[in-house]
Order: structure tokens, then C-alpha cells, then sequence
């Protein structure tokens, strides 16, 4: 029994997107995957980045219009079944094309950037919400949690 206001889930649907990316990973066509859940799509975005000490810039507009929902629950929605992930072009372009015939949206919204000798940084946005900010500020944020957040 849900709460009210809590949406469903599609267990089939996110169960074909959990395959699909496995299947990507195995295949090695990403550089990376990661689930959007908790602190939703720029969380996972910010954790990407961190790991791999790089940049991103991702424009969610695509989402927001094929989703519908305010830019803000675009950048920080939680739910079960999205993922970010990054590879080539090339890869990303292929799994675009295969994810249509499987029922999974693929969408291309950004780009890692590499700091080439200066900062790396994340610029999100999505509709009237957007964030940027220095890599090393996400960092710091998200490594003090465990000191603000009770086990």
C-alpha cells in the first residue's frame, strides 16, 4: 500500500533499464554507470564527477519535456529504474538507437569535461532550476555528510 501522493513503480519496465545498462557495463560500451536514487539524477551526476575527478555539464531540458515535472524534481526526484552513465560518443549514440527498441529512454544530456590544468566543475540545469558549482565544493559537501547525518 503506497502513501498517498507516492508513485507507483513499473517493476517490469525498471527491471528491462536494469538489464539493458548491465548489459552496456558487461559489454564494456560505459565509461561509468551509476543509479539515480538517492539525491536523484544531480546527486548521481556530482558522485560521477567526484570519483573521477572530472567535470560535467548536463543540460536535463530533454527530460523535463519528455517527463514532464519541474526542472527541480528533474535534478533531485529520487526513484527507482534511471541511471547516469558516460562513454563515447559513438557508444552512447548506438545505446540511444538500442534503447528504443527495448523501451528504454536513452537520453544524451551532457558531457564530462577534464579540468586541463585548472578546476573541474558540474553546471546542471533542467527547465528554471540550474546549479554550478567547483568540483572540490561538491566534494567537500559530500564527504562532511557522514559528519551531519546520524547513522
Amino acid at each position: 500500500d503506497l502513501s498517498p501522493g507516492l508513485p507507483g513503480v513499473a517493476v517490469e519496465a525498471v527491471a528491462v533499464a536494469v538489464a539493458f545498462v548491465r548489459d552496456a557495463v558487461r559489454a564494456g560500451h560505459l565509461s561509468s554507470a551509476h543509479d539515480v536514487s538517492d539525491g536523484g539524477l544531480a546527486c548521481a551526476v556530482a558522485e560521477c564527477a567526484i570519483a573521477g575527478g572530472v567535470g560535467a555539464r548536463v543540460d536535463l531540458d530533454p527530460l523535463v519535456e519528455l517527463r514532464g515535472g519541474s526542472g527541480e524534481t528533474c535534478l533531485f526526484g529520487e526513484g527507482p529504474g534511471g541511471f547516469v552513465v558516460s562513454g563515447t560518443t559513438g557508444s552512447l549514440r548506438a545505446l540511444e538507437r538500442e534503447g528504443a527498441q527495448y523501451g528504454v529512454d536513452v537520453l544524451i544530456v551532457g558531457e564530462v569535461s577534464s579540468p586541463d590544468g585548472g578546476e573541474a566543475g558540474l553546471e546542471l540545469s533542467a527547465a528554471e532550476a540550474s546549479l554550478s558549482l567547483e568540483l572540490v565544493e561538491a566534494e567537500r559537501a559530500w564527504s562532511s555528510l557522514g559528519a551531519r547525518v546520524p547513522a
